[in-house]
Parts: structure tokens; C-alpha cells; sequence
């Protein structure tokens, strides 16, 4: 079962990306099976990686709707164990689509399951927005880590992240 880890933040621009992206290739380069998931509808990861083809397809928002299997949409990366699910323009469209869906914040979760034996480590880029794309991140991980700049501002998100993730823990535990 793969370790999952969740990489949020409600502030652009503190090092979401960054971090995804250089703990995947680490992770990668230390023999470990690494996906790296981009729910960015910005689509940097996939970028970072070389993937240019996201305007083309709308797999990630398919798989998260049940009309397609997560697995299908992976892609090796010019690393040995670092395998990418590239992000979709079409993500910027997840709020109106997947808002009707019952139980929508375990979408991610339930779409991961098919390929969770596969590796050992499933790092999640989110946007920085915090919408139904983040909780599905923080539903589907159990470990997160949030970067943070130095400022008043980026220490007051930390406490609203923080009042979702105890609100999703309490909510899965009492799902239990």
C-alpha cells in the first residue's frame, strides 16, 4: 500500500510545486515507486516533467467522475520510478462538475485505490485553492505537508488548512 502524501497550501507561490516535484524525484532516485498526481489545474508539475500534452485530454476529471480508470492516465517520466498523472486544464471545470457528486471529497481516494499496490509513495499536488480538489487531497492522503513562507499572512492559512483537516478527521473517523 502506498504511503500517501498530500503537498497544500492556501497561498501561491510558497513552494507547493517545488517540493512535490523535487520529493517525487527524490523519492524516486532512492529506488522508491513514485506517482506523482498533479490536481493543479495550472498544470506545473506535469510541466516540470516534460508533459505538454494536458491541454489535449480531461482524464484526471474522467477518473474522478467514474468514466475512466486512474491508470490509464499515467505517465513514465524521463525518471526510473517516477510516474506522473498529468493535470488537465479541463480541472479548472472540477468545482461545477464534481459538486453534485454524492460524497465528493473521496473521489481521489476511491480513484487511487486500482493503483495503490503499484508504489510505494503517491505524492499529491493541489491548487492552492481550497476547494473540492483540496479536500480531495486531504481526504485521500493521510500525511501532509504544507509549506510556509515566514509571513503573518501565509501563518494565518496554516490555521484555516488546519480547521479543514480536523473537520475531514473527524468526518472519516466518524465514517468508520
Amino acid at each position: 500500500m502506498a504511503k500517501k502524501i498530500t503537498i497544500l497550501t492556501s497561498k501561491g507561490g510558497s513552494g507547493k510545486t517545488t517540493t512535490a516535484v523535487n520529493l517525487s524525484a527524490a523519492l524516486a532516485t532512492q529506488g522508491k515507486r513514485c506517482l506523482l498526481v498533479d490536481l493543479d489545474p495550472q498544470c506545473s508539475c506535469s510541466d516540470w516533467l516534460g508533459y505538454t500534452d494536458a491541454e489535449e485530454q480531461s482524464f484526471i476529471l474522467d477518473a474522478l467522475l467514474g468514466n475512466a480508470d486512474i491508470s490509464d492516465g499515467i505517465q513514465q517520466t524521463y525518471l526510473d520510478n517516477l510516474h506522473l498523472l498529468p493535470c488537465s486544464m479541463h480541472l479548472f471545470q472540477a468545482e461545477t462538475h464534481l459538486s453534485n457528486e454524492i460524497a465528493n471529497d473521496t473521489l481521489l481516494s476511491m480513484a487511487l485505490e486500482s493503483v495503490d499496490e503499484q508504489y510505494d509513495y503517491i505524492v499529491i499536488d493541489v491548487t492552492p485553492t481550497m476547494g473540492v480538489l483540496a479536500y480531495n487531497a486531504i481526504y485521500a492522503a493521510k500525511n501532509l505537508l504544507i509549506p510556509v513562507e515566514t509571513s503573518y499572512i501565509a501563518m494565518r492559512a496554516i490555521r484555516s488548512i488546519m480547521k479543514v483537516v480536523e473537520l475531514m478527521q473527524q468526518r472519516r473517523d466518524d465514517s468508520i
